[in-house]
């Protein structure tokens, strides 16, 4: 868990090493006239910065962002918080800032405190996920073997809890619930992951969370694929249930890391892009299964809406390639 001392951007390198930019900041998004939508699924395939790396022209600017440690867990780590910071900069129609880093690890905005706060962050093996909501958003992703999580059922449900326990890879996505809302609350396993109950089954649809020390615990839905589970813990503006969150539409991006050599053709950097989700593939699988579960409900409202919105006016995009 990242320590709450201050540090460079993790987007910024001293030099010479060549810095982390983004091509999304300063414009913000329009689409097509119709309302922002209340939740973002923001994802970003570990192939493609694989892919990237192995690129004769790139290997150097990537290896210099995850230089620190001389571990690819530094790159992730860092490209990650690049992410998370380029969409909140696309909230403010600014550049990408500062992150703040809290006791409790979460990066987020100057001026924003770690429970509910408006982004999160969160990444497996093979993917990385960012969700953004108004009213604060959490995320967590696994694709640990279900039996290993399984195996450690005691670590995170009561003696009650366990035996209600949902059999086969269910269970990993119990684990992702709790993960997600012990990360909204700002204080990460410090919640206790024990202590964090839902009012229903959060694979199955939008329920309310229960945590001792959160004044307002979020509301939990969590998505699965055949290989991963994708869990969002999302804010509510009251609570009275359900009902309160105005979020009718979810919209996924698709992220792909890109080399700019710049004007000499030299000392390149390494920036994100938006990008077209592949016809198949892993990461459009879990970006078909985000857009499957809608939005938290509002209360007096008809069907909600799920908009996949890949490409942004004025931005550039570089279809890439989906890795299966």
């Amino acid at each position: 868990m990242p320590d709450a001392r201050a540090e460079h951007p993790p987007w910024v390198m001293p030099a010479p090493m060549p810095a982390l930019v983004s091509r999304a900041g300063a414009e913000r998004r329009g689409h097509g006239g119709g309302p922002r939508p209340g939740l973002e699924c923001h994802l970003l395939s570990l192939a493609d910065l694989a892919a990237l790396r192995r690129d004769p022209d790139a290997v150097d600017a990537v290896d210099a962002v995850g230089r620190a440690g001389g571990r690819n867990r530094t790159l992730v780590r860092r490209v990650g918080r690049l992410l998370l910071a380029t969409v909140l900069a696309d909230h403010h129609a600014a550049a990408p800032g500062v992150l703040r880093v809290t006791a409790g690890g979460r990066p987020v905005a100057p001026g924003e405190r770690a429970e509910g706060a408006r982004a999160g962050i969160a990444h497996d093996g093979g993917v990385l996920v960012v969700g953004f909501h108004p009213a604060g958003c959490a995320v967590d992703v696994e694709d640990t073997p279900v039996s290993l999580i399984a195996e450690v059922a005691g670590r995170f449900c009561g003696t009650a809890e366990r035996r209600s326990l949902p059999a086969g890879a269910a269970v990993r996505g119990v684990w992702t619930a709790k993960e997600a809302v012990a990360k909204y609350t700002g204080l990460g396993l410090r919640a206790g992951l024990r202590t964090i109950t839902f009012d229903g089954d959060p694979l199955a649809g939008w329920v309310r969370s229960h945590h001792p020390g959160t004044r307002r615990p979020p509301l939990c839905r969590v998505v699965a694929t055949g290989r991963r589970h994708l869990a969002f813990a999302v804010g509510s503006s009251s609570s009275s249930g359900i009902g309160s969150v105005a979020a009718p539409v979810v919209e996924v991006h698709r992220w792909v890391p890109d080399l700019d050599l710049g004007a000499d053709g030299g000392g390149g950097s390494l920036r994100l892009v938006r990008a077209r989700l592949a016809p198949s593939g892993e990461l459009t699988e879990l970006a078909d299964a985000v857009g499957a579960v809608a939005a938290p409900p509002r209360t007096g409202t008809g069907p909600q809406r799920t908009r996949t919105s890949l490409t942004s006016p004025g931005t550039t995009t570089s279809p890439g390639r989906e890795h299966p």
